[in-house]
């Protein structure tokens, strides 16, 4: 299984958006070109045609799907499509995991943000946080959301990896310690709080470019 390694991956170049996304009261700004920080994880571009590993509570009726064509690149450019129905029930939250690559120790490996362009495709503004698990049910979120506008432009978010921007949604676990023994990486929507699980949203996000950084 491909897990999180030590640094050494391929150094594929994420396309900037245009304006960055509003972030309500965390400071965060667009990085540019030069100042970037290094990849430290895995990077997911789904020019494969798969969804790498990125998937919904089961038995959903609209999983992730990779979509061939309108990505951030434009033309021919694969991105992640995830569609959320609105409720409580399969499909209702907008929410997707993955298990796969995105397992591992981070402290070791050097991942300090998580990074993904993304795109509202909906009819209502989204609120995007991630969220990640250790051990069952230690579980820390993203304390504060960002602003996705549902205006079906590419915007490049950042989510940084600590006791700053991370808040402990169950389990009494340190964040060290869940850091160090991630079994669960989420991309949510959340509008009010910290959360695993999601709003219930009738929405369209695409989803590319997810890579891990580091100092």
């Amino acid at each position: 299984m491909g897990r999180v390694t030590r640094a050494g991956g391929t150094a594929l170049a994420l396309l900037l958006a245009v304006a960055a996304v509003g972030c309500p009261g965390d400071g965060s700004q667009l990085l540019g070109e030069d100042d970037r920080p290094k990849i430290t994880g895995p990077v997911d571009d789904f020019e494969d045609g798969s969804v790498q590993g990125w998937v919904e509570g089961p038995p959903s009726p609209n999983p992730p799907s990779n979509i061939p064509d309108g990505g951030p690149d434009g033309a021919g450019d694969n991105y992640l499509e995830n569609i959320s129905t609105g409720g409580f029930g399969p499909g209702g939250l907008l929410v997707m995991f993955n298990q796969d690559q995105w397992t591992g120790d981070y402290v070791t490996t050097g991942i300090t943000r998580i990074e993904a362009m993304m795109a509202n495709f909906g009819a209502s503004d989204l609120f995007m946080r991630i969220a990640l698990e250790g051990n069952p049910f230690e579980r820390y979120g993203s304390t504060v959301a960002q602003n996705l506008p549902a205006d079906g432009q590419w915007y490049a978010l950042g989510f940084d990896l600590d006791d700053a921007s991370l808040t402990e949604v169950s389990g009494g676990a340190s964040l060290q310690d869940v850091l160090s023994n991630v079994g669960t990486l989420r991309i949510l929507s959340a509008e009010r709080a910290p959360s695993w699980t999601g709003d219930g949203v009738v929405a369209n996000l695409g989803v590319d470019d997810i890579r891990g950084v580091g100092e």
